[in-house]
């Protein structure tokens, strides 16, 4: 099973970058970077590409998500793993006929958004379900430029199955975890099985991950300082 990981990043997201560059690489057979042109995230002997201008939503996110959705299927992989700088697989994707994600439930149209649901990073694409994705995604609904509430407006659109990897205990995700609190459930997650994983933006947390995976090569790899970020 060949896969193709797609990360997002940014200049500011150098550091985190590097040091989740060697998770990716375990785990997929080709890894691409794709960042802003005006915030470029470069590393050495890595695959990038810069595209659009930088901001956290709005269309040029949408167009740079977009483009490197699209720019991923030259790996011509078996399954294709986007995720934002912060996030990773600790294996392969499972081989299910489905986009993959991990969801986080809502009411439908309670919110302002389209669909009942938004998927947070990884995502994991089947390659028939990719292309069908880039052929046919458009722009709209606009979703107010959030690339996952605009993903999901898509896949509803166009009637794509989806599996959740947080319902099913093989993800855990949040925008940062931070707190003491949030650490011990993305622990505990991992311990139970949890692979795909967003949110990670510390060393000390890392390291603890993969520690708690049985990763030990990867763990005496991270750097050895210590997150500067306030602990609760």
């Amino acid at each position: 099973m060949r896969v193709a990981t797609t990360v997002f990043t940014f200049g500011g997201g150098l550091k985190i970058t590097a040091r989740h560059l060697p998770v990716w690489r375990k785990y997929s057979n080709d890894v691409l970077l794709v960042y802003p042109v005006d915030d470029p995230c470069v590393l050495p002997d890595t695959d990038m590409i810069a595209h659009e201008v930088s901001n956290k939503y709005g269309m040029p996110c949408l167009r740079r998500q977009f483009f490197g959705m699209k720019h991923a299927l030259r790996c011509q992989a078996d399954f294709y793993v986007f995720t934002e700088y912060d996030g990773f697989m600790l294996r392969r994707p499972e081989p299910r006929d489905c986009v993959q994600a991990n969801i986080f439930h809502q009411k439908k149209g309670t919110d302002g958004y389209t669909a009942s649901f938004f998927p947070h990073f990884p995502w994991v694409f089947p390659a028939a379900l990719l292309e069908k994705f880039v052929a046919e995604a458009t722009f709209e609904p606009f979703e107010r430029g959030f690339v996952d509430r605009w993903l999901a407006a898509q896949i509803e659109r166009l009637g794509m199955p989806i599996f959740g990897l947080q319902d099913s205990g093989e993800g855990f995700s949040r925008n940062t975890i931070q707190s003491r609190e949030e650490e011990e459930q993305l622990l505990q997650s991992v311990a139970s099985g949890a692979y795909a994983l967003h949110g990670v933006k510390s060393s000390e947390l890392l390291r603890r991950v993969l520690e708690t995976a049985g990763d030990r090569d990867l763990a005496e790899a991270v750097p050895a300082h210590q997150s500067r970020r306030r602990r609760e």
